[in-house]
């Protein structure tokens, strides 16, 4: 079992190399809105803010209905102390339906 989490681990890691790469040259790739999760968790706890803003921004571009990726932008705005574009954000996030889904 250990083995399997170190390559795991290890394997994320190389995920997150990718993922700088992709950032350093300004392309945009598709990841699911669980990945884009993954890798701002990873930012936010080494409080790398700015990557983390970067990753939720290019996230909620491909996933804008994806509960889970607002309330991370909202962490980031709350981090930044942009108090009010958190509220707008948190309004917003009120008016779309409940049935809407980012996942199929």
């Amino acid at each position: 079992m250990n083995e399997e989490f170190e390559r795991n681990e290890e394997q994320f890691f190389k995920e997150i190399e990718a993922f700088e790469k992709l950032l350093k040259n300004n392309e945009v790739h598709f990841f699911d809105a669980e990945r884009f999760e993954e890798f701002f968790d990873h930012y936010l706890t080494k409080n790398k803010i700015s990557k983390a803003e970067k990753v939720i921004n290019m996230a909620l571009s491909q996933h804008p209905f994806s509960s889970e990726l607002r309330l991370r932008k909202a962490q980031v705005l709350i981090r930044k102390k942009k108090y009010l574009q958190q509220y707008l954000l948190f309004h917003l996030d009120r008016q779309i339906p409940k049935t809407s889904s980012s996942k199929f």
